[in-house]
């Protein structure tokens, strides 16, 4: 009852903050929302055309920061943008006017005042004291593509987040309702818990984090952009922890959302650079929401985020947000998987050779196509997605044919006589954001670490004498060995031996017997799948490799850990 009542207490803490912080992240929202109704839709934006995005960003602090100052004129803030940009460009300037008194119809702002506005959120935070700290658009490559981006405010005192609003306009109410409601805002307070609630009405409901206690049974939600977390390693610590479900990557602080109320059960943020400094505004709201929610925050070394340090978390090295009963096995795969990095420059975000495509919904219906797929998955589009829609007819035609691969690969006996060799197209075409994406369901599909550190190894041969290879032998079915052996020969030769594929038929033959009696020729059927499968991936690979899709063409395809 005492801790009840305790939780009670502070829930009633900072009851006029609230009220105000909740209402301008609401309104900034609404905003951002404007911007892309009006600007972005139907337009194509690349990564170079940032002037919806800059738009939204200037208006949306402005909003919140005159907001701010209004009931709390002695609260300096800590923000993302000031307004020097802004001063030389007066058509930019007046859409950003206009965008501010839209939301606000009891008072007008004056050009000056919305760059003095903004200017406000030009303080350099630090240990002592009480300030706010805001990132009025986080995942603004997000925002872009019409997925997911936050608004995010945190309220700050003597170096603790003690308040936090995170409004994300596109994120469903629940990600296994993908087609429901979508806007959901999150609001959390230092000891009096974490709440979400719909853009549509005030009513609020506690959250909280995934009562797991086992790392393999849940997943990760990581960023949609390499250059944001390095995925590779994430990767890795994934394989350490045995899990075998496909992450969910999403930009913005959403993905803390996601954690705190119960969804994803790890978020992780690996660092890219050992020089690179986290900025406070991209982790204050977020952190507090997961804490108040049961879960953990720290860095890689499992140190607390500091606050204390001014406008970056300059004392902390990458973040990690967990359930709490996780954390501290994902901590000791993390300090085994990032012993290894060294001093090096941040690279920039990674840039495809052609560049990536992201239709706005309803604005594009090969877009809307694969954004329906990929949703089904609890993910956004990506790279690879982005670089098909340079084609709409194109992507449309992929997304068919491949969907036609992926749907008869449960029906050939296992699922693992098509996932094998698809893991080994990408070892010998050097595709490493192929391996990245099928290692985890082929993991889930059974497959043992010394099967995939056989299918990894460029130099194992799968034509060898079964009566002369008895690890390999002890390690697959004579039709796993023969749909490997098939890979081997059509990606590096193409040219493929009439011995090789009578060798798949009789051993799929085989472990068939008598299944499949009402087809016509269930064995046929079944080679002539494989060899669409090794094609068809294949196909994938040289197009990964060749637009050096995510930024992966030059980067090794990872090892499998044990």
């Amino acid at each position: 009852m005492a801790a009840f009542s305790t939780a009670a207490a502070a829930a009633t803490r900072l009851i006029r903050e609230r009220e105000v912080a909740v209402e301008a992240v609401v309104r900034a929202s609404r905003l951002c929302q404007s911007v892309f109704k009006n600007i972005v839709a139907g337009q194509s934006i690349t990564k170079q055309d940032k002037s919806p995005v800059t738009i939204a960003d200037f208006g949306a602090q402005a909003l919140i920061n005159s907001l701010i100052r209004k009931h709390f004129p002695d609260d300096p803030i800590v923000g993302e943008e000031d307004s020097s940009d802004l001063r030389k460009d007066a058509s930019m300037r007046d859409k950003v006017l206009d965008l501010v008194n839209d939301q606000l119809p009891e008072t007008k702002m004056t050009a000056e005042e919305v760059l003095d506005a903004i200017d406000y959120g030009n303080y350099g935070g630090g240990p002592k004291g009480r300030f706010w700290t805001l990132d009025p658009i986080d995942g603004t490559k997000g925002f872009l593509r019409g997925e997911q981006f936050a608004v995010c405010l945190a309220l700050i005192v003597d170096g603790k987040v003690d308040f936090g609003v995170l409004g994300c306009p596109n994120l469903p109410l629940s990600l296994s309702s993908s087609d429901g409601e979508r806007g959901s805002l999150f609001i959390a307070i230092r000891g009096g818990g974490a709440y979400q609630r719909p853009f549509s009405s005030a009513n609020e409901t506690r959250i909280s984090v995934s009562s797991v206690t086992n790392a393999s049974e849940t997943f990760f939600c990581e960023s949609a952009e390499a250059g944001h977390s390095s995925q590779s390693e994430a990767a890795e610590i994934g394989r350490l922890l045995g899990i075998v479900r496909p992450s969910v990557r999403m930009d913005s602080q959403c993905k803390y959302g996601v954690v705190a109320r119960g969804e994803a059960g790890i978020y992780l943020r690996v660092p890219v650079s050992a020089t690179y400094e986290e900025k406070i505004w991209d982790h204050a709201a977020g952190s507090l929401l997961v804490e108040e929610a049961g879960g953990t925050v720290t860095d890689v070394q499992g140190n607390p985020l500091d606050f204390t340090q001014g406008r970056t978390l300059r004392a902390n090295k990458g973040v990690i947000a967990t359930a709490g009963g996780v954390n501290a096995a994902v901590l000791d795969a993390v300090r085994r998987s990032l012993h290894h990095i060294e001093a090096k420059p941040l690279e920039p975000s990674n840039m495809p050779r052609v560049p990536y495509r992201f239709p706005p919904p309803g604005t594009d219906p090969a877009a809307d196509a694969t954004r329906a797929r990929r949703a089904r998955a609890g993910q956004d589009l990506l790279p690879l997605d982005g670089a098909l829609l340079n084609s709409p007819p194109l992507a449309l035609a992929w997304n068919a044919f491949m969907g036609a691969v992926r749907d008869f690969q449960p029906a050939m006996l296992r699922e693992l006589l098509a996932r094998h060799p698809i893991l080994r197209v990408a070892v010998l075409n050097s595709a490493a954001f192929e391996w990245l994406q099928h290692e985890p369901p082929a993991r889930a599909a059974g497959a043992t670490p010394a099967q995939l550190a056989a299918v990894r190894d460029p130099h194992r041969s799968f034509a060898a004498d079964p009566a002369a290879d008895a690890a390999l032998v002890a390690l697959f079915s004579p039709a796993e060995r023969a749909a490997l052996h098939l890979a081997d020969e059509m990606t590096r030769s193409v040219r493929v031996p009439a011995a090789v594929v009578a060798t798949l038929r009789d051993a799929i033959a085989a472990e068939l017997g008598g299944a499949g009696a009402a087809e016509p020729d269930p064995v046929a059927r079944r080679v002539t799948e494989t060899v669409a499968v090794v094609a068809a991936y294949n196909m994938v690979s040289r197009l990964l490799v060749a637009l050096d899709v995510d930024d992966r063409a030059d980067e090794e395809v990872p090892w499998p850990a044990a």
